[in-house]
């Protein structure tokens, strides 16, 4: 369990949820399109350093410590009147590693194309692609590439099945 205890302090303080609402995570998703959209058509491939760092906080520290998260559900989740409708957090943790990662790339393509003779623009557009359509898949549809791939990952044993049980149905 995510939690810390100390001899002088014996409560603990729940870190990383095992469950959040679907409704700010695809919101979140939709954040995610705006800038990743905007760095692949404009050139601005700087945006991709601030997504990663957001797409690390969540993998590691969970929705609490996004900046996205904290937009997407305290100023646009209260204009939208659906249901919380909670779903598992180990997946979308998952993805959220696999965010920060594939920006991380991008930045440090970007950066190495700017700043050097070599010109990775290639990967950093195909990175760019990559990082609008996974958004779009979950901000529309609900469909978490990342999420798929945890669960064939739970199915087959690689991660424990315990960490989320939906994940290894169907």
């Amino acid at each position: 369990m995510n939690a810390i205890t100390t001899l002088d302090n014996p409560v603990r303080l729940k870190l990383i949820p095992t469950a959040v609402d679907e409704v700010n995570v695809r919101i979140v998703a939709g954040l995610v399109l705006l800038l990743t959209s905007t760095a692949l058509v404009s050139g601005q491939y700087w945006l991709y350093a601030p997504l990663a760092v957001d797409f690390a906080s969540r993998a590691l520290g969970g929705p609490r410590v996004s900046v996205l998260a904290h937009l997407a559900a305290r100023r646009i989740r209260p204009l939208i009147p659906a249901s919380p409708r909670p779903v598992a957090y180990a997946p979308k943790r998952f993805a959220a590693a696999i965010g920060a990662v594939m920006t991380t790339a991008a930045t440090a393509l970007a950066a190495i194309s700017r700043f050097t003779p070599v010109d990775l623009t290639l990967g950093v557009q195909l990175i760019g692609v990559l990082m609008v359509v996974f958004p779009f898949l979950e901000a529309a549809f609900a469909f978490c590439v990342g999420c798929k791939l945890y669960a064939l990952l739970a199915r087959t044993g690689v991660v424990s099945p315990d960490v989320c049980i939906d994940c290894t149905l169907g």
